[in-house]
């Protein structure tokens, strides 16, 4: 059993690994602004705010596909949705932009569908069978996660360079489903009856009230790591040209490498939060997170101005703290509210992250056209964390009040 277990931990990685070569489509943008001759990003980048938005609705709809038909349904959700996206995407190179852009749409809209397929059937199945050492598990497999913006980054650009950008992602699509494929294979026959334990409070189908609280302060705290990821490249070279480093040098040289520090940086951070979380209780261990992240980024920013090397090694504790927050959230729910309901729980917290994706680059930007600096950006994502904190300590106190109102 342990043996099965340890293999199921690997092919959910693989899966993982190889499936979330979408988060690098942003270096497809230069290519199809080539080909078609586009003077502006933005009509690229409303296909990730299309697939975003389809995904925070189609999130509660896989997590409750998992709780009622198992991993195996939901994975072959993400392999038609992968394969069918990718066909509608390679077909625009045989149309004028006037009609390609509308395949775009449509093709990243049904990638949306089944992007959270990966999330919302390994993770759900990992939390199930593993009673001990979860934290290492969900670890494990958030890292996988982590590393494939390490991992694809340099094999897309060099892809492009030798092949047509329709062609490339037509073959990462095919080359992603692979280890789906594989997934549902091995995982498919793990059972998803499991009985309630005796210690665990018996929720039935309905929503937990402290469960729909903890939503307030993950939504805070993902828009504010939302808007950090999307806009990390322009805030760091905003701190180089504070020392007189012209923009074109941070981009060409230093950006790159402090970002893809900050990498390893959350994958340490899955490992260490995971295991205070596990210690100390998941949910106490929010507001710490919380308040770190809050902390880091805020002085990030005020040593921006006086050290540059403390100022990025600052930000990577940010994102140290960042690699803890899918672990800690995701440990809320079999410890707070047992394994019952487990996808459709799962799937509610993912919709609220996948809403977090939709607006914070908006205002993100707009902090930033306001002011002409992402360092406004980058302040306004410190104070996102620091409400997500108070909010988390809160439902901290008022958790604890009740506690003690029951022994008295």
């Amino acid at each position: 059993m342990v043996e099965k277990r340890l293999l199921y931990i690997v092919v959910g990685a693989l899966a993982m690994l190889i499936g979330s070569w979408r988060m690098n489509i942003s270096i497809f943008y230069r290519h199809l602004m080539s080909y078609y001759n586009i003077g502006t990003i933005t009509v690229l980048t409303i296909g990730f705010t299309i697939s975003a938005f389809v995904s925070i609705f189609s999130s509660y709809f896989l997590g409750f596909v998992y709780d009622r038909k198992g991993i195996s349904t939901v994975l072959y959700i993400g392999v038609i949705t992968q394969l069918f996206s990718s066909i509608i995407v390679y077909l625009m190179r045989f149309y004028p932009w006037s009609f390609a852009v509308w395949l775009w749409y449509i093709g990243n809209g049904v990638a949306g569908l089944g992007f959270p397929s990966l999330m919302l059937s390994i993770n759900p199945m990992i939390m199930r069978i593993f009673s001990r050492r979860l934290d290492i598990a969900l670890a494990i497999i958030q890292s996988s996660s982590y590393l494939a913006l390490t991992l694809w980054s340099p094999i897309i650009t060099k892809l492009v360079n030798f092949m047509d950008v329709f062609t490339v992602f037509l073959i990462l699509s095919i080359v992603s489903v692979a280890p789906m494929i594989l997934c549902i294979k091995i995982c498919g026959d793990f059972s998803n009856v499991q009985k309630r334990k005796q210690n665990k409070i018996e929720y039935g189908d309905s929503i937990p009230k402290l469960f729909i609280l903890l939503l307030i302060p993950i939504f805070f705290i993902a828009l504010s790591s939302t808007m950090l990821l999307q806009f990390i490249a322009q805030i760091v070279t905003d701190f180089y040209k504070m020392f007189g480093i012209e923009e074109s040098t941070a981009l060409q040289h230093h950006t790159p490498f402090a970002i893809s520090v900050s990498g390893v940086f959350q994958t340490l951070g899955a490992f260490t939060w995971g295991f205070i979380a596990m210690r100390i209780g998941a949910l106490k261990t929010l507001p710490l997170l919380y308040f770190f992240e809050a902390t880091t980024m805020f002085t990030a920013i005020e040593l921006s101005k006086h050290s540059l090397e403390t100022a990025i090694a600052m930000l990577w504790l940010r994102f140290f703290a960042f690699g803890g927050e899918p672990v800690t959230h995701m440990l809320l729910i079999p410890t707070l509210f047992g394994q019952e309901n487990i996808g459709k729980l799962l799937g509610m917290q993912t919709s609220v992250v996948m809403t977090s994706l939709v607006i914070g680059p908006v205002i993100g930007g707009l902090a930033r056209d306001l002011t002409g600096s992402f360092i406004t950006t980058a302040y306004l994502s410190a104070l996102l964390s620091l409400v997500a904190f108070v909010a988390a300590l809160l439902i901290v106190i008022v958790q604890h009040l009740k506690f003690y109102s029951r022994l008295n």
